[in-house]
């Protein structure tokens, strides 16, 4: 016979089981550094098109200089000045990013435990010291600062 209360259930089935609250906390921890990650590499993307683009400005306007007369110089000046202050840009951007992404990375190492042992195993497999350096590290600083050196060295020759 039934109860009035229509949400009880028959004494015969059995509680739905608790989600595994440690799973669900690690799947979105990593689907979280995912994100991270492909945002550090998108907006990397973005600074490098945009750098390009600078050059390429550059370049046109040192090709046209027998046709704009005495201009040339403060307008490759101007736009090295750009390029110059958007290197320093992404430098500062790639700082605060990857200081982020280190800290995700840390709590996903200690969240998910195949992650960290996967970590762990591939930096003790490898005998070259380069096993040591961090892919995120390089992007974030040694390009920035090359597109910097770049410009400060058309400010010089120019």
């Amino acid at each position: 016979m039934r109860s009035w209360n229509r949400r009880a259930r028959p004494l015969h089935e059995a509680a739905p089981e608790e989600p595994d609250r440690d799973a669900a906390e690690a799947a979105r921890l990593w689907s979280h550094g995912i994100h991270e990650d492909n945002m550090f590499i998108q907006r990397g993307n973005f600074f490098l098109v945009a750098q390009s683009m600078l050059v390429v400005a550059y370049s046109a306007i040192l090709g046209a200089r027998p046709h704009i007369g005495h201009y040339w110089l403060a307008v490759s000046r101007v736009i090295a000045g750009f390029g110059l202050t958007m290197s320093v840009i992404w430098l500062l951007t790639s700082y605060l990013h990857l200081s982020y992404l280190l800290h995700l990375r840390a709590q996903a190492v200690e969240a998910i435990r195949e992650f960290g042992a996967f970590r762990k195993a591939w930096q003790a497999a490898g005998r070259s010291p380069l096993r040591k350096l961090d892919i995120a590290a390089l992007i974030a600083y040694a390009v920035p600062v090359l597109a910097g050196a770049l410009w400060v060295i058309l400010l010089i020759l120019v």
